[in-house]
């Protein structure tokens, strides 16, 4: 959601969550406007399937998650590769879907870990070296956030649309480049920052335990998680390369 100010009466004129609202005050005429983003999550249909082996494990899943603009469609079965179909119809604020990206990881987190980590609040996107900051008491972590699925990006970008398929290993070497291509930073931040890699897309049952069964280098990050699209499925920890 994204709310437009009046920086000279303080006049809040659009507060929609896809709003075009004029450059100029209608109360006092200012062009001195301020724009707040908001962080806005809203989930309206999760559809998921899944059939079982005479054992009871999970041995095929079909997914379907539809927001206020994007549509996720993923079929999996084991041995096969995952089968994706995104859908978008207007461009995401980048700012605001890292803000809920990382709600959904905090909430994770802090479940994982048993600990009460907070947000710092942030309203507008700035050249700051952290997306956003978690903290607890006097204890800051940096949140580093970066999608790990290029191709699908970019796709979803120029096309509004992705249509293709991903095996175990075109995931992990995804998020083997996207862990390297952020690495390239101080070593020093790194210690102190957690790198949030994310994905317009869920990714199932069976392709999060394959992930969780690889090693991933962290090139110095203090830890990295993979964060996919939707409120059922939690963003998970990645499993360190010893």
């Amino acid at each position: 959601m994204t709310t437009t100010k009046c920086g000279k009466c303080d006049y809040v004129y659009a507060e929609d969550i896809h709003q075009n609202s004029p450059l100029v005050c209608p109360k006092c005429g200012s062009k001195d406007i301020t724009m707040i983003h908001k962080d806005v999550y809203r989930i309206s249909d999760e559809v998921y399937g899944t059939s079982k082996d005479s054992e009871g494990n999970i041995s095929g899943e079909r997914i379907n998650i539809t927001d206020l603009n994007t549509n996720a469609v993923i079929a999996t079965d084991c041995g096969q590769p995952t089968r994706l179909n995104i859908n978008r119809e207007r461009r995401v604020d980048g700012f605001v879907e890292e803000g809920n990206y990382t709600k959904s990881f905090v909430n994770a987190y802090n479940k994982f870990n048993n600990t009460e980590y907070e947000i710092r609040d942030k309203e507008f996107e700035d050249s700051d070296y952290a997306d956003r900051i978690i903290f607890s008491g006097n204890e800051n972590i940096n949140v580093q956030i970066r999608h790990f699925d290029d191709e699908i990006v970019s796709e979803i970008g120029r096309k509004k649309q992705f249509t293709g398929q991903r095996l175990l290993q075109n995931f992990a070497n995804s998020i083997k480049n996207a862990i390297e291509k952020k690495s390239l930073i101080d070593p020093e931040l790194k210690k102190n920052t957690i790198l949030l890699l994310i994905i317009p897309s869920p990714l199932g049952e069976l392709r999060r335990q394959d992930i969780l069964t690889e090693e991933f280098d962290f090139r110095g990050f203090k830890d990295v998680w993979i964060a996919p699209f939707g409120i059922r499925e939690e963003p998970f920890g990645l499993t360190r390369k010893a």
